[in-house]
């Protein structure tokens, strides 16, 4: 092992901002009969930070969003929302000792059955400014002479939503592998155990220790049975007992991997099933899942329908280097407008344990002057009995079992050189199913155009149209048209 001294080779700074007015109908998301109108304006500057060393990698982006009103007093007071994503990756010993770290701060959502607007200049209390810190060194590296794989590592994040009522978090996770498939017939040993706690709040921890025996069909097709032992303790109850299961990795080309496993747990089946396939102008993705979770796991997940994912798996075939990869990915969604995700977030703020079971399709169609990105989903939530008590606010107050339900596309028509329009729409239905039946259902429509003046400005015109429909009686319609000019400093 070589130690030397970790710094980044070469930064880049870049700064951009934008501005935007935007007049509504409805700022306030109001019933019908109680609606406000209003124009407000939108200042959104930007700076990105970027370091690209042998050791160390950092990418930082802050964006802080002043919403001014020209009717405060109708629409309760200027704000400003802050985003802020920050990873960095340290080589501390080489090849082996390793520190990554994470700061966010998001705007996400305390409940899934009232209003959630993807824009910012709308008011709603169901929104929440949620900061994370997150630290994770550990050890990975190969055997010397045997190829066996290892890996210790300690993620240890700490959540703080700022929304009245919820509470502050800590969440950390252990993960242990020592693992070996060079031979025809491999090995593999796996630990995994989570531990929250809320402040003045019990903790919750779970951990589960495997053995797997793996064997090489080919070089394509890789199958494993697995045994092992699991436990928790949810503060109300413990439950531990054998887990067991097996699954198979399948690439049979270069550009479709199947995976899929299942494992019996305390709380039943658990399973993991991923289809992804790209051709040079398309990438398809199907995937299900069955699993324990809880509000810190979903706070730090990304919304679905990641745009830039899906076009990566399409630029692959182009563009093997992923560095530069990303570099035109991100070009590319810029200059076509395209939203970064196909839905807004879907955390929920809860204390409880859940269990979570997703079933989500995606697609990308890349043509010479048409993208269509999809993204079809259902998630079925339900609480694990025997956790903590559930104080308010908390989705599990009034539910035991919801579905979520999500439909969106968006469509990108390049109309001339410098110009292109976005149509997007989605539905989002929340079904609740215990105790009590009700729904909410989120209708959107957006249509954009936007014009490149130079190279480093661009402008969008848009209007768009949401209808919201719930069972707890606050529904409202809303429609604004706005305009936005963003430039590049860099």
């Amino acid at each position: 092992m070589v130690c030397s001294v970790a710094r980044a080779e070469t930064w880049r700074v870049e700064t951009f901002g934008s501005v935007a007015a935007t007049a509504t109908n409805n700022v306030n998301l109001a019933p019908p009969g109680q609606e406000k109108p209003d124009l407000y304006f939108s200042l959104a500057p930007g700076i990105r930070v970027v370091g690209d060393g042998a050791r160390l990698k950092l990418s930082a982006t802050y964006v802080p969003t002043f919403v001014l009103y020209t009717n405060t007093a109708s629409a309760g007071g200027n704000r400003i929302y802050n985003n802020l994503s920050a990873n960095a990756s340290l080589e501390a010993i080489e090849k082996f000792f390793f520190v990554d770290a994470r700061w966010t701060i998001s705007n996400q959502f305390i409940n899934p059955f009232a209003p959630q607007p993807q824009n910012l200049g709308t008011n709603t209390n169901n929104r929440s400014q949620v900061t994370t810190y997150g630290i994770s060194p550990y050890f990975r590296g190969v055997v010397p002479g045997g190829g066996t794989r290892y890996l210790l590592r300690n993620d240890a994040y700490w959540i703080d939503p700022s929304g009245a009522g919820q509470l502050s978090s800590f969440y950390n996770t252990v993960t242990g592998l020592l693992e070996n498939t060079v031979q025809t017939v491999g090995w593999g040993l796996d630990y995994l155990s989570h531990y929250s706690k809320y402040v003045n709040s019990n903790s919750v921890s779970d951990w589960l220790a495997r053995a797997r025996l793996i064997y090489r069909v080919d070089p394509q097709l890789n199958v494993f049975v697995s045994g092992g032992y699991n436990e928790n303790n949810y503060a109300l109850s413990n439950q531990a007992g054998p887990t067991y299961g097996g699954g198979f990795t399948w690439r049979p080309t270069q550009r479709t991997n199947v995976v899929a496993n299942y494992e019996h747990r305390f709380f039943g089946a658990s399973y993991l099933f991923s289809f992804d396939h790209r051709t040079p102008l398309t990438a398809w993705n199907l995937s299900a899942s069955r699993n324990i979770s809880s509000y810190p796991q979903q706070a730090l997940a990304l919304p679905p329908g990641n745009t830039a994912s899906l076009l990566d798996s399409i630029f692959a075939a182009r563009i093997p280097d992923p560095a530069a990869r990303a570099a035109a990915v991100d070009r590319f969604i810029q200059q076509a407008g395209l939203p970064e995700f196909l839905a807004g977030p879907q955390s929920f703020y809860t204390q409880q344990i859940f269990l979570t079971q997703p079933i989500s399709a995606s697609f990308g169609i890349l043509g010479v002057r048409n993208t269509i990105t999809f993204l079809a989903s259902r998630t079925f939530y339900e609480r694990i009995s025997g956790t903590t008590g559930t104080p308010l606010p908390d989705v599990f107050a009034l539910s035991n079992q919801f579905i979520s339900y999500l439909v969106s596309v968006n469509w990108s028509h390049q109309l001339t050189g410098l110009t292109t329009m976005n149509l997007y729409g989605s539905w989002n239905r929340v079904n609740n199913e215990e105790p009590t039946v009700f729904t909410s259902t989120t209708n959107l429509v957006r249509l954009t155009f936007t014009t490149r003046l130079s190279p480093k400005t661009d402008t969008t015109f848009g209007a768009r149209y949401t209808i919201f429909n719930t069972d707890l009686g606050s529904d409202y319609r809303e429609a604004a048209i706005f305009a936005l000019v963003t430039h590049r400093f860099y």
